[in-house]
């Protein structure tokens, strides 16, 4: 892990100097090295070729397309709220939300990370959903947990909702890829 912590690269940096594991930052990480085509040194453009970075690439897009398709099918006569537990800055989710361009979807993040809240904002405003989404920082352990959440992103986004409309958990693969 030593020469992986040398590296000058955005994901062996994270994960070997900084020790963030699964953190929203590290998946974005992954994420992002298409999009930008920076691999950044040597020795994080491996890194980010193995099967597990791979992996969680596909998976982030499977998961996109099935946010896509539940948001589909619901009626569009009453305010939705896409719950993502260990929704990180919220990037998966507002992605497909600002896709889409239903002003009746609505975005709320919990992570236990309170850095999320801050990026989670840079999100919704590049994507012009700037008021349409929120971070509870917290966990979710039960039906009261998700309840709170709820109350919480009523008062910020300023909507009732009858329930939540989608919800969203993800990483937990990613990191097992990581610990494994």
């Amino acid at each position: 892990t030593s020469v992986f912590a040398r590296s000058s690269g955005e994901l062996a940096r994270l994960l070997f100097a900084e020790r963030e594991g699964g953190s929203f930052r590290v998946l974005r990480a992954m994420y992002g090295f298409e999009e930008r085509g920076d691999g950044g040194d040597l020795i994080n453009r491996l890194l980010m070729q193995s099967p597990a970075v791979k992996a969680a690439r596909i998976r982030r897009k499977i998961a996109q397309r099935m946010l896509e398709d539940s948001l589909d099918v619901l009626p569009i006569d009453q305010p939705i709220l896409v719950l993502a537990i260990g929704g990180g800055d919220g990037r998966l989710e507002t992605e497909v939300i600002a896709r889409l361009k239903r002003r009746d979807v609505f975005y709320c993040g919990v992570d236990k990370d309170t850095r999320a809240v801050e990026e989670n904002r840079d999100v919704q405003k590049q994507y012009g959903l700037k008021g349409r989404g929120c971070t509870f920082v917290g966990g979710i352990n039960g039906t009261s947990d998700v309840e709170a959440a709820m109350a919480f992103a009523e008062q910020q986004v300023g909507v009732r909702f009858a329930g939540v409309g989608v919800g969203v958990c993800q990483g937990s693969a990613e990191y097992l890829d990581m610990d494994s």
